[in-house]
């Protein structure tokens, strides 16, 4: 008798069921009387991939035994979560879904510091790159702080490179000249072609940001810097994902990426 991992989630449109080992990073696509059959008759694949486990199944013993160990003690990525706040409120945001009661935060230069130092005691000078990502809310609205992490690394002759998440809205020649200078790689979220984004992604005032956001892509291209996307997955755009190929064709993007939500009353991606 077998069950479904508790690690294991599961995604489901129509007639198909998408399976996601959260163990193991495995991904299954099944039909549904192929997923009911599968439940009584599993095959290797399902078994050797742990979609399916025993009554007692030892999860901890099992990410002991076939995680793969960090051969290292050094830090290869590092977040830097420069502010809470941001100026949309997408409505998939995990933040505004998930906590009622929230502080606008802002980190300070000494936090940064602090965060630099520990940095600092734990990756190597080698040839092997740390990369520090810059996160938020909207990581432009803390451009100060931005400017003195990265300024404070290479000051310490740190082997990092650096990477920016943010939603596209905050641009000038102070920034893009910034950008250029320390090759910051930029990642602008985008769910899609204008009809699509703008039922998400949304600013303070209840209008679409598709155009603020193109119009972002369009002048980093002008100044020679080609962003990368992030989409997030939902709802809205789930079966037009094809529209992001069009987009990364018109406006010269340099890769892209997809993220999945969190679940809150405005989406919901089935079991």
């Amino acid at each position: 008798m077998y069950r479904i991992n508790p690690f294991v989630r599961i995604y489901e449109q129509k007639n198909i069921k998408a399976l996601f080992n959260t163990l193991n990073l495995k991904t299954l696509y099944v039909l549904q009387d192929v997923y009911n059959k599968m439940l009584i008759e599993p095959n290797n694949q399902v078994l050797e991939e742990k979609f399916l486990v025993s009554p007692d199944f030892n999860t901890f013993e099992y990410f002991r035994e076939n995680i793969p160990k960090q051969k290292d003690n050094n830090i290869h990525i590092a977040y830097f979560l420069l502010t809470s706040v941001c100026n949309f409120k997408c409505k998939y945001c995990f933040v505004e879904s998930r906590i009622e009661h929230h502080d606008n935060a802002f980190m300070t230069e000494g936090i940064a510091e602090k965060g630099i130092q520990f940095l600092k005691r734990n990756i190597s000078n080698n040839e092997e790159v740390t990369t520090i990502i810059f996160y938020g809310g909207e990581p432009f609205l803390n451009f100060d702080i931005l400017k003195y992490v990265v300024e404070r690394t290479k000051e310490l002759q740190m082997n990092v490179k650096y990477q920016i998440i943010s939603n596209g809205s905050i641009l000038n020649d102070k920034i893009i000249a910034f950008v250029k200078t320390y090759q910051i790689e930029i990642c602008i979220s985008l769910d899609g072609l204008e009809h699509t984004n703008d039922q998400m992604r949304i600013d303070y005032n209840d209008k679409g940001t598709f155009d603020k956001i193109t119009s972002t892509i369009v002048t980093l291209s002008e100044n020679g810097i080609k962003p990368s996307i992030s989409c997030t997955i939902s709802t809205h755009n789930m079966d037009k994902l094809d529209e992001i190929i069009s987009v990364l064709e018109q406006y010269n993007i340099r890769g892209m990426g997809y993220n999945l939500p969190a679940v809150n009353g405005n989406i919901g991606l089935g079991a």
